[in-house]
């Protein structure tokens, strides 16, 4: 493949309500989108949209980063072998090093501009039988009257997995709201928890003990410390998610503790497609769950995650890819959505090659 054109476009997307990330607040979702052009005249579109409280780069040091690097990149001959995810873009990559978020939409484009070139969508491009349809956690967080309305309305629009934001309120708050919220999904629906490494081990554990009937999938990062993971499962019987810890864990060195049932999996986090997929095949090798998350993506970084579900991830397990319901409106024309909490792939992708260039600012 031969690169003829990099454009790099902003866009700020407002938020249907207040985004609270670690004391910061969003009204708008901001982002980058470059498009990636060969010389047949295909195009592919990537995402880089750091997140502020979850990433070290912003939206200002990216741009610099493209603006200063976008002739390297244009340079660059991205063989097929790149749609194996094999190594060959951190062959090629790894030298300019990009940022995690620069990382992720850079592949993302180059994919998205295979996919073009072979008129076929991402998920067969990397996967000869990907799944038709992936289904996604219905996500619960707010006051306990907004969660308790929506908990209703995710089971209703027919979610079989509930995601309930814990860590942030009065721990004896926040057991009533589990244990309410289970009331409300019932039995047969999954519910996961995510602390966010709020707790001490001794706090963990007593909330853990407080829930401990309440069918748990898994909560992820209760603790402060990683390192008492397999001590808080002992006490709680309550299965862990890693997903911060995922960044600095030494796989070659360390084992993964007793108790941890999945891997949280944020490509544009963890510094790209081929490093989380990469990931994803771990956590099947270890008899792991793995679920690819969004960091607040657009929809067209969504449709990505949906194709990566559908091309490597087994089964019926749901992505945390609910996060499109914070969008007003989307850089898709077709605005990413959920149908009784699943997604019909092939419909997805057809989506994604549509971009709506009217919230596209050219840089």
């Amino acid at each position: 493949m031969k690169l003829t054109d990099l454009k790099i476009y902003k866009f700020e997307l407002p938020l249907i309500r207040v985004l609270l990330l670690k004391n910061i607040k969003l009204t708008t979702r901001s982002g980058l989108m470059i498009c990636l052009t060969d010389d047949r005249g295909n195009s592919g579109y990537g995402e880089i949209s750091p997140l502020p409280g979850l990433h070290k780069e912003n939206v200002h040091d990216v741009l610099l980063w493209l603006q200063k690097n976008r002739q390297h990149i244009l340079q660059i001959q991205f063989p097929r072998e790149c749609r194996k995810l094999s190594g060959v873009f951190e062959e090629l990559l790894a030298p300019l090093a990009p940022p995690p978020s620069v990382r992720f939409g850079t592949e993302m484009a180059v994919l998205n501009l295979f996919s073009a070139e072979e008129n076929t969508s991402l998920s067969r491009l990397l996967s000869h039988s990907p799944q038709e349809t992936v289904y996604i956690n219905g996500l619960l967080a707010g006051t306990e009257k907004e969660i308790l309305t929506a908990a209703k309305t995710l089971v209703d629009e027919g979610y079989q997995t509930i995601k309930l934001k814990v860590g942030a309120k009065d721990m004896g708050r926040e057991i009533q709201i589990v244990k309410k919220v289970r009331d409300i999904i019932g039995d047969k629906t999954a519910l996961r928890l995510d602390a966010n490494r709020a707790w001490t081990l001794t706090e963990a554990v007593q909330f853990g003990k407080s829930i401990a009937d309440q069918k748990i999938e898994y909560i992820e990062e209760p603790l402060k410390d990683f390192s008492e993971t397999k001590e808080f499962f002992r006490e709680t019987k309550i299965p862990v998610a890693m997903d911060e810890t995922l960044l600095q864990f030494d796989f070659e060195n360390k084992k993964i503790p007793f108790g941890v049932k999945s891997f949280i999996i944020k490509p544009g986090v963890l510094g790209g497609i081929e490093k989380s997929v990469r990931l994803v095949e771990r956590a099947k090798n270890l008899g792991l769950m793995p679920v690819l998350s969004s960091a607040f993506y657009s929809g067209a970084g969504l449709a990505v995650l949906v194709q990566l579900a559908a091309a490597f991830i087994p089964g019926q397990i749901a992505m945390g890819l609910d996060t499109y319901k914070w969008l007003k409106n989307d850089v898709l024309i077709k605005p990413f959505a959920a149908s009784y909490g699943k997604i019909k792939v092939e419909d997805i992708s057809r989506q994604s090659f549509r971009i709506n260039r009217n919230v596209l600012q050219s840089l």
